[in-house]
């Protein structure tokens, strides 16, 4: 059963959709092309802006199949 990703860490603002991920997963991130920007902030790594929900849903989904299960399982909730 995979872990729900909390909503607080997709935002939006006039530019788009934004999404928070932990600080450890900068590496993962890099590694993974994503539209937009990425910056790491006192909150973790910032990813975004993606033009519609749909596009960030699908990206996210795209970066759990590939690193979720590089991490173990209290990683992978630490991160919901």
């Amino acid at each position: 059963m995979k872990t729900p990703f909390r909503s607080e860490r997709i935002f939006h603002d006039s530019r788009g959709w934004f999404l928070t991920l932990r600080p450890d997963d900068a590496p993962y991130v890099a590694a993974l092309p994503a539209p937009g920007q990425r910056r790491i902030d006192g909150h973790g790594v910032v990813v975004g802006p993606f033009i519609e929900r749909d596009a960030l849903d699908s990206w996210l989904g795209q970066f759990l199949d590939r690193y979720g299960r590089d991490r173990s399982r209290e990683a992978l909730r630490s991160a919901a």
